[in-house]
């Protein structure tokens, strides 16, 4: 078992209580404000969209968004998620989210597909050698003045393998990672124990 497939088996096995913690709470809302700000036109990729919070808000504010995770449940309650937030908005705005499953190791999207990557807390998840190829493939996806945000755990460079693996990064690290894979970075912030980048192509 590979540190993604051990992440995966962690989600799923208690997925609900998962669910539960990051449904409590929009990173979108509490900090996207300089990626909404910078994001210029309406296609947006949820890389690791967990149970679906930011994607409804997404959805919800008029944007196409595309769910993406690796975790079945996780899936399952950002649909159902999807549907509970959006019944009050305009009848339309069921063709604005779809989610699909797979590994960001491997995405399964063209060349130039979006707007925007929202990829908040996931790609700490690839393990480092895998990480520079996953970022360079996200640049891909990005349309010409397209704009990603990413964040990952801060920490001393290394990895933590227990029920899940996390990549750990020091933030001029982070900015290298995201620099070799092509990004012009504008922004890279520490808080906590969180780095978050903002980056375009």
């Amino acid at each position: 078992m590979d540190e993604v497939e051990r992440t995966l088996a962690t989600y799923e096995g208690d997925a609900a209580a998962y669910a539960e913690k990051y449904l409590s709470e929009s990173g979108l809302v509490e900090y996207g404000g300089p990626f909404l700000d910078r994001l210029d036109g309406g296609r947006v990729l949820d890389l690791g969209c967990g149970p679906g919070v930011d994607a409804a808000v997404f959805a919800r504010r008029g944007f196409d968004v595309v769910g993406f995770d690796v975790t079945p449940s996780f899936l399952r309650r950002a649909r159902e998620r999807f549907v509970e937030v959006t019944a009050d908005v305009a009848a339309d705005c069921q063709a604005r989210a779809s989610f699909v499953r797979g590994d960001m190791r491997s995405l399964p999207f063209e060349a130039d597909s979006f707007d925007g990557i929202w990829a908040s807390g996931s790609l700490h998840h690839v393990p480092r050698e895998q990480a520079p190829d996953t970022a360079a493939a996200l640049q891909r996806l990005l349309r010409d003045g397209g704009c990603a945000y990413v964040s990952v755990k801060r920490g001393p460079t290394g990895s933590e393998v227990a029920d899940r693996h996390f990549e750990f990064y020091e933030p001029e690290a982070f900015r290298t990672l995201l620099a070799d894979a092509g990004f012009n970075v504008e922004i890279v912030e520490a808080t906590g124990p969180w780095i978050g980048a903002i980056a375009r192509v």
